[in-house]
């Protein structure tokens, strides 16, 4: 499975919760932790396009995630944001995962950690 990059991954999460940013700082932040500096690629070749490159940040995006999924809950309904961010390409366990989620924060974090979302 290829994996998105860390800033596809981040704006694919805004889009779906529907809300832009206040702040751009924290985006910018995390962009950072994950590895993938906005304006700032390794030279000469610039980012790796490759999954394994990514994976060894999947633990800071779960934080990421619960991070984003705080901030935007009052206003992203889980459900709309499935159906925006991955439509007929949700899973059952991933439709399940979200609609059984005691929170809408925990909800949108598991919608944005769920593998049909991470993948590129």
């Amino acid at each position: 499975m290829k994996l998105k990059r860390p800033g596809e991954w981040m704006i694919a999460a805004l889009r779906a919760a529907g809300s832009p940013p206040a702040d751009v700082a924290p985006l910018l932040q995390a962009q950072n932790l994950l590895g993938e500096p906005l304006w700032r690629p390794p030279a000469p070749k610039g980012f790796d396009d490759g999954s394994a490159a990514w994976t060894e940040g999947l633990a800071q995006r779960v934080d990421i995630a619960n991070a984003l999924a705080a901030r935007v809950a009052a206003s992203a309904a889980p459900d709309a944001a499935l159906e925006t961010a991955l439509g007929p390409l949700a899973s059952a366990q991933t439709r399940e995962a979200v609609a059984r989620a005691a929170s809408r924060p925990q909800a949108l974090t598991l919608l944005f950690m769920a593998p049909e979302f991470q993948r590129r």
